[in-house]
């Protein structure tokens, strides 16, 4: 009896001591912050799906454009610690949609989806704001702009002759379609959770509305497209 009560006595002693020790922990994690030991910089690689397609247009019959996914990736940069923080870095992704349309080929009638997309490397410009943090945990939305630099843009064309029921499948790297640079506004919402005083865990949502038009003269006749896109992301922060 008296060996479980001194057993049960040591793990009561050893809970107060991790206690303890966490309370210590904490403290010198803020005293190490204030006095600059972590800096106010933050990097993250970043991984994401996105789903995405045009506004601002419709196909024969008010036809609507579909969305199509894409796997996005890169590294973000965050400065300042507290509430307000900025939000920088370099991402690539791609924007994309496709649409069921009539072709004339060869002399034939041909009902086709066209698959229209261009890549993007990518810098946001977001302010972060956190509405929700403690020792762990910090849930925060985000807004601002991201200016992209077109990096690829491809045109493709896939279907079947209504006549003689012939596959075609069509596909050119067409770059002249697309502007050179598309800029968007993002707003988002996401959280992270702290593993140890240098490394956290994170995702977030985001949506994007493009502000600039998206295609040349080129395609869709010359018509004011825009991007439009919503996913979610994955990141695993280190301060630095």
């Amino acid at each position: 009896m008296k060996k479980y009560l001194l057993l049960i006595a040591l793990s009561f002693a050893m809970v107060e001591t991790v206690q303890a020790q966490e309370v210590v922990s904490s403290s010198t994690l803020n005293k190490g912050r204030s006095s600059g030991t972590l800096s106010n910089f933050q990097f993250s690689p970043v991984v994401g799906l996105q789903s995405t397609s045009y506004a601002g247009i419709k196909g024969l019959n008010g036809a609507e454009f579909a969305d199509r996914q894409y796997f996005t990736g890169g590294i973000s940069a965050v400065y300042g610690k507290g509430y307000w923080q900025f939000e920088t870095g370099l991402i690539h992704s791609t924007i994309g949609t496709s649409i069921s349309l009539d072709y004339l080929v060869n002399g034939l009638n041909v009902v086709a989806t066209q698959e229209s997309s261009s890549s993007y490397l990518n810098v946001p410009l977001m302010a972060r704001w956190t509405f929700f943090g403690n020792q762990r945990t910090r849930l925060f939305l985000r807004m601002g702009v991201i200016g992209g630099y077109l990096v690829d843009g491809s045109i493709r064309a896939r279907g079947k002759s209504t006549v003689d029921g012939a596959d075609y499948d069509f596909r050119s790297d067409y770059k002249e379609a697309f502007h050179e640079t598309n800029v968007m506004l993002g707003v988002g919402l996401g959280g992270s959770f702290r593993i140890t005083p240098r490394f956290s865990l994170g995702m977030s949502i985001d949506y994007q509305e493009g502000l600039t038009k998206l295609t040349t003269s080129r395609l869709y006749d010359g018509v004011d497209v825009k991007s439009r896109s919503v996913g979610g992301n994955l990141f695993f922060g280190y301060r630095i």
